[in-house]
């Protein structure tokens, strides 16, 4: 966009807006500004906004989750936590009874699309809902649904949620089969999107089809924002592949990077300006390691352990300050042994200096497979 000209003839500009006034004795014409008498300049609209940062200035907010692996009890709670001085975390609104579901954040609002109901198991959770993180004891509204027939009654499955603050979209990467739970691929490797801002009900977009491998499928992949491009990696599966799309464009997936392991569940995903993280790590014995990796936006090619927890847990949830990663919740493994424990803590690290780290509070809920939000 060239630069405007705000003095000098109205005739120099009549191209740019139309109708308007010209000249110091306002006389219309189809052509030119709006000059006011009393006022010897031509006021000129704002350029549109650049790109938006995906991390948040104020507060992080944490929501549903499992709360015990053996009955399906899920979590309804919104819990919050202000960046700059996390203790415990504040119990605020709610959400239905779901878990592993994709969670989005826009400039205002949090959203969570998908996921899995408590018992007793019925179908997948194919609403999208809404709540103000600018007042955290409101409860989520449903706005959307996801559009999809199917039909399977054991829901365990994931979705890997992604957010598009410049455009106002959230995206969403694989959701359920059409068929019955023995009918394979379990889950799809489709993208779809939604928009923050009118109708919420999900479009497909493209397709991640270099992630699906042989007797796997795409459950509990992670998805990672950028300012321009989603990323997804990892999964049941156990693909190493990076694949990375355009948020503002249609169309599938393309291969641009490796990482050093793969996660078979979804784990704590975070990222700022530059790089990516994943932070937590479930191996496919079942056991958490304390990773944090990261690659890097530019370059694309092969993710690096560059720091870590300060234990082993997966299936936590992210949220990313404008330089902190912060990392609540999820599994833990007891000292000698492979079953998990739910906890609550709430870790962060650094996103620049690449140090460990450290313990900063706590949740009120201990779970897993939780949605992180930000603002």
């Amino acid at each position: 966009m060239s630069a405007p000209i705000l003095f000098g003839s109205p005739r120099a500009q009549k191209d740019y807006v139309s109708p308007k006034t010209e000249g110091i004795a306002p006389r219309y014409t189809d052509r030119g500004y709006t000059q006011r008498s009393s006022v010897n300049r031509y006021v000129v609209p704002p350029p549109p906004p650049g790109i938006i940062p995906y991390g948040g200035l104020t507060y992080a907010y944490v929501s549903g989750g499992r709360v015990s692996g053996t009955t399906m009890n899920n979590s309804n709670n919104i819990e919050s936590f202000d960046f700059a001085s996390v203790t415990t975390s504040v119990s605020g609104g709610t959400i239905s009874n779901i878990a592993e579901h994709s969670s989005h954040s826009d400039v205002s609002d949090g959203f969570i699309s998908g996921g899995e109901p408590g018992a007793p198991l019925s179908k997948f959770y194919l609403a999208v809902d809404k709540f103000p993180m600018a007042n955290p004891f409101v409860s989520a509204t449903n706005v959307g649904s996801l559009n999809i027939a199917q039909s399977i009654t054991d829901p365990n499955w994931t979705y890997s949620g992604m957010s598009d603050k410049t455009n106002r979209y959230g995206h969403i990467v694989g959701w359920p089969s059409y068929g019955p739970l023995q009918v394979s691929p379990f889950i799809t490797t489709k993208i779809s999107k939604f928009s923050f801002v009118n109708s919420f009900s999900h479009q497909e977009v493209g397709d991640v089809a270099s992630l699906f491998v042989t007797g796997g499928y795409l459950q509990g992949a992670q998805g990672i924002s950028a300012p321009i491009y989603g990323y997804v990696t990892g999964g049941t599966g156990l693909t190493t592949k990076i694949d990375r799309y355009a948020f503002v464009s249609s169309g599938n997936t393309t291969n641009v990077g490796t990482l050093s392991s793969a996660s078979r569940q979804p784990e704590a995903t975070l990222s700022d300006e530059n790089n990516g993280f994943i932070a937590g790590e479930t191996l496919i014995s079942s056991v958490k390691t304390a990773n944090i990796k990261s690659f890097p936006f530019a370059s694309e090619n092969v993710s690096t352990t560059v720091e870590t927890l300060t234990f082993g847990r997966g299936g936590a949830a992210g949220s990313s300050s404008s330089t902190d990663g912060y990392v609540s919740g999820g599994f833990k493994n007891p000292p000698g042994t492979v079953p998990s424990l739910f906890i609550g803590n709430i870790e962060k690290f650094p996103f620049a200096s690449f140090s460990p780290a450290v313990g900063v509070g706590t949740l009120i809920n201990n779970a897993a497979y939780r949605g992180g939000h930000q603002i």
